[in-house]
């Protein structure tokens, strides 16, 4: 305890201290965003190398109906290709998202939540639903290495995500 006293007081000003957790929080938001902004305007434009470039191999997309381990490209551009169909089915012609909290839990990993709203001009076409995203530093570039999609109300965009051949045993809680 007295050894973290004589730190918190070498540290000559607390507010530069929390300046640098503020710049470090800051930082993580900003790499989340950028995962966000170009894994979703690849999904938009269907810019498959786009996406593809934001995510590990092998990653994971997890609903609460199962999970799916993608481990190759051809994989990843499966999934790819279902959730664009899955988005010309509901008309979609808009996809807000905005990151909700990111952080660092360690050097090479950063914790991210961001909520999407898919919309048909000004009209939900589905509710909105939160994404939590494991993010890695991986050969010196952050990737998605897992994601959490907590939709509730689409069944169909699950099955994209995760596949329609989801087993019992890659269910959650099974």
């Amino acid at each position: 305890m007295v050894r973290l006293l004589q730190n918190l007081w070498n540290c000559h000003n607390l507010n530069d201290w929390r300046k640098h957790l503020s710049e470090t929080e800051k930082s993580a938001r900003k790499i989340a965003e950028d995962l966000l902004e170009r894994s979703g305007r690849g999904l938009l434009t269907g810019d498959f190398g786009l996406f593809a470039d934001c995510f590990a191999l092998p990653t994971e997309m997890e609903t609460f109906d199962g999970r799916r381990i993608i481990k190759t490209l051809a994989e990843l551009e499966a999934a790819f290709d279902a959730v664009r169909a899955y988005f010309g089915t509901t008309g979609m012609t808009r996809m807000e998202r905005h990151i909700v909290d990111a952080e660092f839990r360690n050097p090479t990993s950063i914790f991210s939540t961001h909520q999407s709203c898919l919309a048909a001009e000004d009209v939900l076409v589905q509710q909105p639903f939160d994404v939590l995203s494991v993010i890695a530093l991986i050969d010196g570039r952050w990737r998605i290495r897992h994601s959490q999609y907590a939709i509730t109300d689409s069944h169909a965009h699950k099955m994209a995500l995760i596949g329609g051949d989801t087993k019992p045993d890659d269910r959650i809680g099974d």
